[in-house]
């Protein structure tokens, strides 16, 4: 089918709605980079919306999720004409939400908690059969609260949705209950799968929307972390057959409802890359650091220092040979790492507001460019009152001329004597 005119498109107000880690971030660049017209207006994870008079004629896109940190007055978004629903296969969901959960936790500035984390996330890559998904939540809840490994944090944190809670099952039943629950109240939405959309098969998506999607789009950098595989199908390589037996109940009326086919075979050949498993994490865990450090600006000098000095030993241990623990190593690298994703974040910032400056440096120039139009048209209108007034003095005139010419004596030459008035 062909797609409407961009050119003679209206502009649109589009809602992207997710649960965390399904895609939504992606999503929301890839239509920002697409939307036809130019400027819109952006809303990422907003709570609530509120019109503003211009969004009719700019559009809005705007980025929810579902079951988030925070409530969503989804209703505020209803008069939204195009609304989309992503939704991924839980299994896939459980790894990715379960690393990305670890930026969120209170503890992820805390090495003598991270570190068994990365720890049991290198025998995972070494040997994917010697570690179970499940070993990796149990060693997250016991981390959470050492005192007590059945405890977790209290229902008002933040934090609260993410798998680090008082009952694994219980949390993952509740996550595809809110799902299911929240896409059968509200059917208008256009359900796109996270599976279609890594792999650009979105053609049912451009004619909904109603304008074409560039195939490569980039995230703005401070979410490049949300980023791990791009690709479906990762958690044949993660399970391990007590993850099977535990997960498929409490999955399968979800997979089925979403249509995503009952078949649990696993890898028979696991490879796991310390790329999306404790690389992954640990620079999760950098820019968590990172970004604390923006706003203590003298360990953040301190840190700066340090990781010089960390360069230093890496160099010369690694040109002399001489010999290093790994976890030396290790330590040395998180702190580059730290100190790279800390410039990063200034970097992204002065990019930001050197983009601000330009939008309102081009609003200014706007603004001027009007102001002398006006100034001409001003000019040209005072040209042209003048000119009536003065067409208008002369026709008003007019009449009393004619009649002055007619009623004034003008008084005859006298004659002359000296002729006899000859």
């Amino acid at each position: 089918m062909r797609l409407p005119d961009p050119e003679t498109s209206h502009p649109l107000r589009i809602l992207i709605a997710g649960a965390p880690k399904s895609g939504t971030t992606g999503l929301f660049f890839k239509i920002r980079h697409s939307m036809p017209g130019g400027a819109v207006s952006e809303m990422f994870e907003p709570a609530v919306y509120n019109p503003q008079s211009g969004d009719k004629s700019s559009g809005v896109l705007a980025k929810t999720l579902i079951g988030g940190p925070y409530e969503v007055n989804f209703r505020s978004f209803d008069c939204f004409e195009k609304r989309i629903g992503l939704v991924r296969d839980p299994r896939d969901w459980v790894i990715s939400s379960l690393l990305y959960g670890i930026f969120d936790a209170d503890f992820c500035g805390d090495d003598a908690v991270t570190s068994p984390i990365l720890a049991m996330l290198r025998r995972k890559e070494e040997d994917p059969s010697s570690v179970s998904v499940l070993d990796l939540l149990r060693l997250i809840r016991s981390l959470w609260s050492p005192e007590d490994e059945s405890s977790g944090p209290p229902a008002t944190s933040p934090y609260h949705n993410l798998p680090l809670i008082r009952g694994i099952e219980d949390h993952y039943r509740w996550r595809m209950g809110v799902l299911t629950d929240f896409f059968h109240q509200n059917p208008g939405y256009f359900l796109l799968k996270y599976e279609d959309f890594v792999s650009e098969r979105l053609e049912k998506l451009e004619q909904y929307l109603g304008f074409p999607l560039e195939r490569k789009t980039k995230v703005d950098p401070q979410y490049h972390r949300v980023a791990r595989t791009k690709r479906a199908g990762d958690w044949s390589n993660w399970f391990l057959a007590e993850d099977v037996e535990f997960f498929r109940p409490i999955f399968q009326g979800f997979m089925e409802e979403f249509g995503y086919e009952d078949d649990w075979s696993l890898n028979p050949e696991r490879a796991i890359s310390a790329e999306h498993a404790s690389g992954y994490v640990r620079n999760l865990i950098a820019e968590r650091r990172a970004l604390k450090l923006m706003r203590d600006p003298a360990k953040a000098k301190e840190l700066l220092e340090r990781a010089r000095e960390a360069l230093k030993k890496v160099q010369s241990r690694y040109f002399s040979d001489t010999a290093a623990t790994g976890e030396e190593l290790e330590a040395e690298v998180v702190n580059l790492q730290v100190a790279v994703n800390f410039l990063a974040h200034q970097l992204a910032e002065t990019e930001r507001l050197n983009r601000e400056l330009e939008t309102a440096q081009g609003k200014a120039e706007s603004v001027k460019a009007r102001l002398e139009e006006r100034k001409i048209k001003m000019q040209h209108l005072r040209l042209e009152c003048q000119s009536m007034q003065k067409s208008f003095s002369w026709r008003v005139t007019r009449p009393l001329r004619s009649l002055a010419r007619r009623f004034v004596h003008v008084p005859q030459q006298a004659p002359d004597l000296a002729t006899g008035g000859e």
